[in-house]
Parts: C-alpha cells; structure tokens; sequence
C-alpha cells in the first residue's frame, strides 16, 4: 500500500504540469472553433 502512495505523489506534480496545458489547449480550441464558425 506504501507503494502505491508513492507513486500517487509522483503522479501528482505530473498532473499539475499537465493540467494547465489542457486548459489552455480547450481555451485556444474553442478560440479557433469561434474564429472559424465567423467566416
């Protein structure tokens, strides 16, 4: 169980570099989504 608690806490700060990226990712997507329904 110890085991899995590790790598719990490794995976978090993987999740928060990650995290940030999809949310500019949908931010920009939907961005685009918006300039293309314009034409």
């Amino acid at each position: 169980m110890q085991d899995a608690a590790e790598f719990q806490w490794t995976l978090l700060p993987l999740w928060m570099s990650f995290v940030p990226y999809l949310l500019l990712y949908s931010i920009v997507s939907s961005f685009v989504f918006a300039l293309v329904n314009k034409k």
